[in-house]
């Protein structure tokens, strides 16, 4: 016998994950063959289908397999790559960091606030869904205990709930954005502080909130 035995990777994790394991099934086009694996670069041993690797670190990954059989073919290796990714969307850019950046007070004229918009990256896998929420840091009204004031993005309203999501869906994913009407923009009161909650999410499931607070002239 001098043919060496082919290796199949049948299954493993998806070209992006959270996990810091994986498991992969495999097999060869012969019976009666040994099988040895490795992670990345470190060194081969012995293993059978299924295989599970655990204490993976954030990156870019490599899973190799291959047989011998009972002559001592060995076959070419079989490889598998992924990613784990623990990591959510950056804000890369904000038009309102970028207004404010030029008004060292933090105050932006009512005029100006057309739309709120910016620059959602990920180094590793897709941006799926930028939100955000417009929340009044400092509401007229006393608020209870637990309960939180916010504007609507969508007509202006103050809405007073608890402390939960509320966020508005905007228009894009790396580049997002979202209009605002001139009836939102007539209901942003000057003795109001505001911050705009943007949510970042990953097609695996990362997510973080970023801040930008301001004030209206």
């Amino acid at each position: 016998d001098t043919t060496a035995p082919v290796t199949i990777i049948d299954s493993g994790p998806a070209a992006a994950v959270r996990r810091t394991s994986a498991i992969f099934t495999f097999h060869a086009n012969e019976v009666g063959v040994g099988f040895e694996c490795r992670v990345d670069e470190r060194p081969w041993g012995t293993c059978d289908s299924p295989q599970i690797v655990y204490g993976l670190k954030v990156g870019g990954h490599t899973f190799q397999v291959r047989a011998q059989d009972w002559a001592g073919n060995t076959g070419e290796t079989a490889s598998w790559n992924w990613v784990v990714d623990r990591k959510a969307p950056k804000l890369k850019r904000s038009n309102l960091k970028k207004k404010k950046g030029k008004n060292g007070s933090g105050r932006l004229r009512r005029a100006h606030l057309t739309s709120f918009s910016g620059l959602v990256g990920d180094d590793d896998t897709d941006v799926k869904r930028v939100k955000v929420k417009l929340k009044i840091e400092n509401p007229h009204k006393k608020s209870k205990k637990g309960m939180c004031a916010s504007l609507s993005l969508k007509t202006g309203r103050r809405i007073v709930n608890k402390c939960s999501w509320g966020f508005t869906q905007v228009k894009g994913t790396q580049k997002w954005k979202i209009s605002l009407s001139n009836e939102v923009r007539a209901r942003l009161k000057s003795n109001d502080h505001y911050c705009l909650l943007i949510r970042t999410l990953d097609s695996v499931g990362n997510h973080k909130i970023y801040r930008v607070k301001f004030r209206v002239l």
